[in-house]
């Protein structure tokens, strides 16, 4: 039916508007935000992406945004992070558009703003400390403590001097120089303890490290250790000195921790020397006896400790033996003394000569102040003898010394002879002669003198020129009237030593080969006065110090030397030369004994000087070749800005199969950071360990190793624009 009616066309627009898009609705397209944790970094600024959800059916649209925001700079969690400057694109993009009214949500996330790390610099020290088989080091603040990584204006400050306990540790617990010290960090990469920053902004911060150089370094020193028990100190007789010996057994040791108690025991058993707490015979209790102390230097530091003793095991070198815990206690008893009463002699019907007496046997600075002499019929008829006395012979006695030291001896009154001289018969008078064993005493010229029978002492002999042939000297004299006499002296009643020589002791003198001529001495002998005291010769024995290389085998002290040589034919044996396998002092401990034709020693005073046996470690040098060495390895790491990387050591060629010897080190260090390939690695705090590891010693030069610094990755994290282009069928 068109053909009935007339059509005008009115044409319009079918406008379809954008869908408008409220972040703050529930329902149909919107945007989701996701936001990125970052670093505090003093700003706002954040990362994150925009998503389309909810888009109509065959859509495609992508959001982007020019700026996102948190609300602060400051660390947070779950913080809102705001994004604004949002763009559409896409093929769809021209069929939504954000919101611009009022009441339009915003476009957000939420995310973290975590600290930021920073670094001491300087101002800290860390302390020496005594081995106590933990890494845990001490280390004290000044107060210029300096930190690194603080950004912009910030204000935050280190901690305060104090706070820095259980925040560090060595990098090996056993006893070495120079070891570094390290910050110990917690499961969340900060170091450890009490550590808290200061200041308006110390909350965006946290302590990552120490960046100090030179790095931080101490000491691990030795632990004292002492021997309770195992020692005995040795009785000795009275010499005048405080010297003592220790003879040693199994020992005891306190101080050792129990980690280390199967690894730790005393080296060296024999004898070791002390010294009594008084040189004298003790009456009663016995002395306190205490063992003699040296100074011995461990890693350049000296230490008191015992004298002759040495630790073995693998944990010795963390300790040294510092002294005796036990109480040691010996005696000293009496050495014997001779009192001997001179011979003497007066003629009959004159008035008595004066007694004397001979002491042989004094040590030191002792000595006989007075002794009560007397002349008596017998031994047992005690009738002191006067000038009315008649000719014959008559006992001497000596007693009741007295003096200074005299207690320390046990002492022996031996009589001596007195004669009444009958006339016409020779007196010979000497002041007598001492001498040291061995020597020959020279006599003074004596005097001579008769009585007539008229009672007459004729004592204004004319000496001739005494005359010596083969060590004898024969004396003459004349009366003028007709008597010639000629006589030499010599000791009666001597024994001798395995060489030939007159034992110590005290002997009277007699008139041999006597001859007169002339009737005015009507006897055919002479009575001689004056002793031949033959005192002990005084000899010193040293022993001879040697030091040695430690060689696994056992070294001994190869002689002693004498101050006077000992008597050709006499044994005198001496024993206490120091021996030793490990590294360590080991003193000499002497002792005499031995026989001297049945006389034992006392034809000599000893003195004993003992010497030590000094065993040094084997000293390590790396790269010299043959015998024992240390090998090391190094490992290849990629760059990153330090000279830090780890690696092994390895003994090798040990001296003994006794020595188990382990190395670890303290740090190993590139020569620089840079990449590079072949680098050498510097190991450095090298401490041994295990039985026998203080039988050696790391040498000067330096332990390398090569290894390899690779490259870092680097992102490009900015600055890039990526380029529309017109299809060309490739992903260019």
């Amino acid at each position: 039916d068109a053909g009935n009616y007339k059509f005008t066309y009115n044409n319009a627009n079918l406008v379809i508007t954008p869908y408008i898009i409220d972040p703050s609705s529930s329902s149909g397209p919107n945007i989701a935000a996701t936001a990125n944790n970052k670093v505090y970094d003093t700003t706002t600024t954040a990362t994150g992406a925009l998503t389309m959800t909810g888009l109509l059916a065959g859509d495609v649209v992508n959001a982007n945004y020019a700026n996102a925001n948190f609300a602060n700079a400051n660390v947070g969690t779950a913080k809102t992070v705001t994004f604004s400057g949002i763009t559409l694109s896409g093929p769809a993009a021209a069929n939504y558009v954000m919101s611009t009214a009022q009441n339009a949500g915003p476009v957000t996330a939420t995310a973290n703003i975590t600290p930021a790390p920073v670094y001491i610099t300087g101002g800290l020290t860390a302390q020496n400390k005594v081995y106590d088989t933990t890494t845990a080091a001490t280390v004290t603040a000044g107060n210029a403590v300096t930190l690194s990584g603080v950004l912009g204006s910030d204000t935050v400050t280190a901690p305060s001097a104090g706070n820095y306990a259980n925040s560090f540790a060595f990098s090996q617990a056993n006893v070495a120089n120079n070891l570094t010290v390290t910050p110990v960090l917690n499961n969340n990469g900060a170091v450890a303890g009490s550590l808290a920053l200061g200041g308006a902004q110390a909350a965006n911060y946290y302590i990552a490290g120490v960046n100090i150089i030179p790095s931080l370094v101490a000491n691990i020193t030795p632990k004292p250790v002492y021997i309770t028990a195992g020692l005995t100190a040795q009785d000795k007789v009275y010499d005048a000195t405080t010297v003592a010996h220790i003879t040693a057994g199994a020992q005891t040791l306190s101080g050792v921790y129990f980690a280390d108690q199967s690894n730790v025991s005393v080296a060296s058993t024999g004898t070791y020397t002390g010294t009594f707490a008084s040189p004298s015979v003790n009456q009663g209790a016995a002395w306190a006896v205490a063992p003699n102390t040296s100074s011995t230097t461990i890693n350049g530091v000296g230490y008191t400790t015992v004298t002759g003793t040495s630790l073995s095991g693998s944990a010795a070198g963390n300790y040294y033996i510092a002294g005796v815990s036990q109480s040691l206690s010996a005696n000293i008893t009496p050495a014997p003394l001779t009192i001997t009463a001179n011979n003497a002699a007066s003629f009959v019907t004159q008035n008595l000569s004066a007694l004397g007496y001979t002491v042989n046997g004094l040590l030191g600075s002792d000595a006989v102040a007075s002794a009560t002499t007397a002349a008596v019929v017998s031994s047992t008829n005690s009738t002191a003898l006067s000038f009315s006395t008649g000719a014959g012979t008559y006992a001497t006695t000596v007693t009741g010394a007295t003096g200074s030291g005299l207690a320390n001896y046990t002492i022996t009154y031996n009589p001596g002879v007195y004669t009444i001289v009958p006339a016409g018969q020779l007196l010979i008078t000497t002041t007598g002669t001492t001498t040291p064993y061995g020597t020959a005493g020279t006599i003074p010229v004596p005097t001579v003198s008769y009585q007539t029978t008229g009672n007459v002492v004729i004592s204004n002999l004319v000496a001739g020129t005494p005359v010596t042939t083969n060590g004898i000297t024969t004396y003459t004299y004349s009366d003028g009237a007709g008597t010639n006499i000629s006589f030499s002296l010599a000791p009666t009643g001597t024994t001798l030593s395995g060489s030939g020589n007159i034992n110590v002791g005290t002997y009277g003198l007699v008139a041999n080969s006597f001859t007169k001529t002339g009737g005015n001495l009507t006897s055919s002998s002479a009575v001689v006065t004056g002793d031949y005291n033959v005192v002990p010769l005084a000899v010193t024995i040293t022993a001879t110090p040697r030091s040695v290389v430690y060689s696994g085998a056992a070294q001994n002290q190869l002689a002693y030397t004498t101050s006077t040589p000992i008597l050709s034919g006499d044994y005198v044996a001496v024993t206490g030369l120091a021996s030793g396998t490990n590294v360590g002092t080991y003193n000499s401990s002497l002792v005499v004994g031995g026989t001297t034709s049945g006389n034992n020693t006392n034809d000599y005073t000893f003195t004993l000087v003992d010497k030590p046996l000094t065993i040094t470690p084997y000293i390590i040098n790396f790269g010299s070749g043959s015998g024992p060495s240390i090998s090391a390895t190094a490992q290849s790491k990629q760059y990153d800005t330090t000279t830090t990387t780890s690696g092994s050591l390895t003994m090798g060629n040990l001296l003994s199969a006794n020595d188990q010897v382990t190395a670890s080190y303290g740090a190993a260090n590139f020569d620089n950071a840079n990449v590079g390939t072949a680098k050498t690695v510097t190991f450095t705090g090298i401490v041994l360990a295990g039985p026998g590891s203080g039988n050696y010693q790391i040498g000067v030069a330096p332990v390398t190793a090569t290894a390899n610094i690779t490259p870092a990755p680097v992102y490009i994290t900015g600055g890039l624009t990526a380029q529309n282009k017109v299809y060309d069928t490739t992903t260019a």
